[in-house]
């Protein structure tokens, strides 16, 4: 697998962070909730949008008698259109750790362990403004799904349609975990914007 969709993937199971210490935030509750569950609101729109647009790719049939309006599609997918949709995601990267700094980190410093807190303070991180965060992860698949599309429109170009569904197809094999780990994602998001949302009522 691809190293950004390796890195996706490997995202998607440090949310398993939140469910671990789920008990003890839910066992003392804060209005802090409110923000948990917004965090939570911002990770699933950035996803959502990964999903969309890996699915503009992969949707494609890429039959001659279609060519002309996939042709379409393509020449947008390499065009830098997907960086241009995708900068909305990292808006949403600021938004995270914005809430988490502000509103988060008192309530668990207050309620988690050290070690708990620490490894809050990495997931929140990874989802904003590090490194190797989620906005490293957006640009490299936007980078990759650019590539992708170059190569299929450049396929179809030269009337080479059994080529370009092949790329596809192998596209479509790379990115299956990835996709799987958006799906498992945005599963335990909506589980805990429940729970959250409880909570949340409660201390109201």
């Amino acid at each position: 697998m691809l190293s950004p969709l390796k890195d996706l993937v490997d995202l998607s199971d440090k949310l398993g962070i939140i469910q671990v210490v789920k008990s003890k935030l839910i066992n003392q509750p804060d209005p802090a909730a409110d923000h948990l569950f917004a965090a939570l609101e911002e990770i699933s729109k950035i996803y959502l949008a990964l999903e969309i647009e890996l699915t503009r790719y992969l949707s494609l049939t890429l039959e001659p008698d279609q060519k002309a309006e996939e042709r379409k599609a393509l020449i947008e997918l390499e065009g830098g259109q997907i960086t241009a949709r995708m900068s909305a995601a990292r808006g949403h990267c600021s938004k995270i750790f914005n809430i988490y700094q502000r509103y988060l980190t008192p309530w668990f410093q207050r309620v988690l362990a050290p070690e708990e807190q620490s490894m809050m303070q990495k997931l929140f991180s990874d989802l904003s403004v590090a490194d190797r965060g989620m906005i490293d992860i957006i640009s490299k698949v936007s980078m990759w799904l650019e590539a992708r599309a170059t190569e299929t429109l450049n396929l179809i170009d030269a009337d080479n349609f059994q080529s370009a569904k092949q790329r596809v197809r192998k596209a479509r094999e790379e990115v299956a975990p990835a996709r799987k780990a958006i799906s498992t994602a945005m599963r335990r998001i909506r589980e805990l914007e429940a729970d959250f949302i409880e909570i949340s009522g409660a201390v109201a």
